[in-house]
């Protein structure tokens, strides 16, 4: 009798095989039905990289253009004082208010000064009243003298008595004149109309003659003063010089600004001192009626000086450090097609602002300049340069 159980065994082996195969199939099907077919390879002409290039012109001469910084002040500036000392007994003015020539700008309590004078009016009657009365003695004592009433030492004594009752009213006079100045200088008044800006008193407050009491500037003949370089100097001074005719214009490169606007320059008044702080040489510049500027405003004076040298303007951006300090720039020579072979040359930097340099070098004519960018480039290297240059510079290229 026979057993059937070893054939299904057989069968259950069989199909665990058939699904670890089919286990291992499915994830390659699912891999190659979700990938797209590769892209055959195609032969892509070399990369060439672009950069941005600008033509080389050369220049005889380069200009600088120096800024000097001044401020606009008053022809005239005063800081008044009393010239005598007091309580303050009123103030007419404030900051800011405008006023004219001989406005009563302060005054100071002066009962006292009223006080003393009438003092010193009585002394004055009191002496002339002696006067008077020693006057009338002496001409009696020289009549009494013609009978031998009177002696000779009495008519000496009423002379030298009425020289010092004299002498005494004289220095109440004197006294006087002085009670007078004190009181006429207990106001203060404005010497020139303009604007008073400071005030440094209030009221009831006891003042000395030396401490300040308002600040008053004058509105009109506003001028610049500014500090330039003695060399500078000098130059203007050949331009100031009457013997060179302008026709009562100066040269362009002289400019000067208040409020961000050119004004009129209408002369220059050189000073014939050098600052010791500055080591600079002040120049004042007066300034037109029509001109509106505060006092201690800023103002710039731009001058412009031309030197006589060949070389060649140039981004900042063009240049790039060398070895031993020297400094390098890239240009571009026409190789083929569209490309560009990149050469390096070393320049000597002459001057340099903010954004561009003025260098000497000897250059070809008929290469380009490498703008920037210049670290993604070497020496020898094959490039393209933008687009926009291309359109920029014309066929040339």
């Amino acid at each position: 009798m026979f057993d059937v159980t070893p054939t299904k065994v057989h069968s259950t082996v069989t199909l665990s095989n058939t699904k670890k195969a089919i286990l291992l199939i499915l994830p390659w099907l699912w891999l190659t039905a979700c990938s797209e077919s590769a892209p055959e390879p195609k032969d892509n002409a070399s990369y060439y990289h672009r950069v941005s290039a600008m033509p080389l012109v050369i220049s005889d001469e380069y200009q600088i253009t120096r800024q000097f910084i001044g401020k606009v002040v008053s022809n005239q500036q005063a800081q008044l004082n009393f010239e005598v000392a007091g309580r303050v007994k009123s103030i007419d003015v404030d900051e800011g208010d405008k006023v004219s020539k001989d406005q009563l700008l302060a005054r100071l309590d002066n009962d006292r000064l009223l006080i003393e004078r009438a003092q010193l009016d009585a002394q004055k009657q009191q002496f002339i009243a002696q006067i008077e009365l020693n006057q009338a003695t002496l001409k009696r004592v020289k009549a009494l003298r013609k009978n031998d009433y009177a002696s000779i030492q009495t008519i000496d004594e009423l002379t030298a008595q009425d020289k010092v009752l004299k002498a005494q009213l004289q220095h109440i006079d004197a006294q006087l004149a002085a009670n007078t100045y004190q009181l006429e200088h207990s106001e203060l008044r404005a010497p020139f109309s303009g604007t008073l800006n400071k005030r440094y008193i209030n009221m009831g407050e006891v003042i000395t003659p030396e401490k300040t009491a308002l600040l008053l500037n004058q509105d009109q003949h506003l001028q610049v003063k500014v500090g330039v370089p003695q060399m500078v100097a000098e130059q203007l001074a050949q331009i100031n010089d009457p013997a060179n005719s302008f026709d009562n214009q100066y040269p362009i490169n002289i400019r000067l600004q208040v409020n961000d606007r050119d004004v009129a320059i209408n002369g220059i008044n050189i000073s014939s001192n050098i600052s010791s702080d500055s080591r600079s040489v002040q120049l004042r510049i007066p300034l037109d009626e029509n001109v509106k500027a505060y006092h201690n405003q800023l103002a710039y004076l731009y001058y412009q000086q031309q030197y006589q040298q060949i070389g060649y303007w140039i981004p900042m951006s063009a240049l790039t450090d060398g070895v031993r300090g020297t400094w390098n720039i890239f240009t571009l020579e026409k190789h083929k097609d569209a490309l560009f072979k990149v050469h390096q040359h070393s320049v000597e930097v002459i001057h340099s602002e903010a954004d561009r340099a003025f260098v000497k070098a000897q250059l070809p004519d008929d290469q380009l300049l490498v703008a920037a960018g210049l670290h993604r480039i070497v020496p020898g290297q094959l490039v393209r340069i933008n687009r926009s240059d291309v359109s920029t510079q014309g066929d040339s290229l």
